[in-house]
């Protein structure tokens, strides 16, 4: 009796022990002390911060194909001058950490909260800059959507006062979450490849899901540069 009740205790035990075990390899992964011994990851957040404040001075012929990138941009978005560069050279970057993680023993860089919101601050910032430069009056203005009624006023005030905060905590959560829910099946693939029977399936399912998270890869830059964009156009129509 006393085997038989304590059989399925121990066979859940076996598996919640597994389960933790497969968690934590899959998030190693994405351990960034894995990198520090290399002597990778400090390095990468300092480039990081560099890149991003040199933004406003790159000049539109640094990077190769970086005039098509503004082009596309400005047509798509209206944005002009130094802004399209800019959104250009944020997605052109952003698409090199993404494509770049997606290689074999390479650190997945944009799968951090951390290093997304070295790119998401900085533009932010400027945006909220741009809002304190114009009057009072139009500052205010931009967190009232125009034709509300008077009652909801403070309401829809309040309401777009926290969505404009918490724009450079989203913009990095959805980069991340994206990238790291590619990663995560990609590592689940391949651990199945090892120990599957059917190996040709699983190769080729493998592939697909690769070429699947190079189109993320390509998506997910575009729509954070995208909404950098719209973000800092909108602070300028303030003015």
């Amino acid at each position: 009796m006393t085997y038989s009740f304590y059989y399925p205790l121990n066979c859940w035990k076996n598996v919640i022990i597994s389960l933790k075990l497969i968690l934590t390899s899959m998030f190693s992964s994405f351990d960034p002390s894995i990198y520090v011994a290399g002597g990778l990851y400090v390095p990468l957040k300092w480039l990081v911060v560099t890149f991003v404040l040199a933004l406003p001075f790159w000049d539109k012929n640094l990077i190769p194909g970086s005039p098509w990138f503004a082009g596309l941009f400005a047509k798509s978005f209206g944005t002009k001058g130094s802004s399209k560069f800019m959104t250009s050279g944020i997605f052109l970057f952003i698409l090199f950490c993404n494509i770049l993680s997606l290689v074999p023993y390479s650190f997945s860089s944009t799968s951090h909260l951390v290093f997304n919101l070295f790119i998401a601050m900085p533009i932010w910032v400027s945006s909220l800059l741009l809002l304190v430069k114009s009057s009072k009056m139009k500052a205010l203005g931009h967190f009232v959507p125009s034709g509300a009624p008077l009652v909801l006023a403070p309401f829809l005030f309040f309401i777009e006062l926290i969505s404009f905060f918490i724009r450079p905590i989203s913009l990095s959560v959805r980069l991340m979450a994206n990238m790291m829910a590619g990663h995560f099946l990609i590592i689940l693939l391949t651990d199945m490849v090892s120990k599957s029977f059917v190996l040709i399936f699983m190769v080729n399912l493998s592939s697909f899901l690769l070429f699947y998270e190079l189109g993320v890869s390509v998506v997910q830059a575009y729509v954070f540069s995208m909404l950098s964009s719209l973000y800092l156009e909108e602070s300028k129509a303030s003015h």
